[in-house]
């Protein structure tokens, strides 16, 4: 009970670093009397890490303010996300009733074109705040109250991890370029077709 007069029924986040590192302890117990074959020993490191084992990631932190995530981030990301994400869904609602109303309709509303070009940008802002919300958000767990971020370290040598990166960038940059190519083809199509349609018209 708190000074006022608030109850609460929860476990302190010193306490859970605590408890977490005395679960890791009796795990490494419990790994040496198995190799041993200490079945007493066993059989009480198993009983002491049961009953810690609810706090067994909170033992890797050094501080309570590592079990703190960053709220802000995730707060202000996540609405952005849907913001966007319904702005998207009011944008083809009206597409959709203006091609079922009729179809040349879509084709020679230039504002609603307008908009779509216009809204290329959101879709990123709108994808990287979804990135946020999913990365920042599980902070600072990979694995809830188990395997926290900081100790999810993988064996991979930095050589791969570089090999890997580049190949990406490699790819990438040639899939960007050949869909620039096709988009700069099909505009420069589109714009001598329009021309010879101008010229026949006249």
């Amino acid at each position: 009970m708190t000074a006022d007069g608030d109850t609460i029924n929860t476990v302190s986040y010193a306490e859970r670093i605590e408890r977490g590192k005395q679960a890791q302890v009796a795990l490494g117990q419990f790994d040496d009397a198995f190799k041993s074959g200490d079945n007493k020993g066993k059989e009480e490191a198993l009983q002491n890490l049961k009953k810690d084992y609810e706090f067994f990631g909170y033992g890797y932190f050094d501080s309570v303010d590592e079990a703190i995530p960053p709220v802000g981030v995730t707060f202000y990301t996540f609405r952005i996300m849907v913001i966007l994400g319904s702005y998207f869904l009011l944008y083809l609602i009206i597409a959709l009733f203006m091609v079922y109303r009729k179809q040349e309709a879509l084709v020679k509303a230039k504002w609603l074109q307008w908009i779509a070009l216009l809204s290329v940008p959101f879709m990123w802002i709108c994808s990287q705040a979804g990135w946020a919300v999913a990365e920042v958000g599980r902070q600072p767990w990979t694995i809830q109250n188990l395997l926290p971020t900081k100790a999810a370290i993988s064996n991979i040598p930095v050589s791969s991890v570089m090999t890997t990166f580049w190949l990406f960038a490699i790819i990438f940059t040639v899939l960007l370029a050949a869909e620039i190519s096709i988009m700069l083809r099909f505009i420069s199509n589109k714009s001598k077709q329009n021309l010879e349609l101008d010229n026949h018209s006249k």
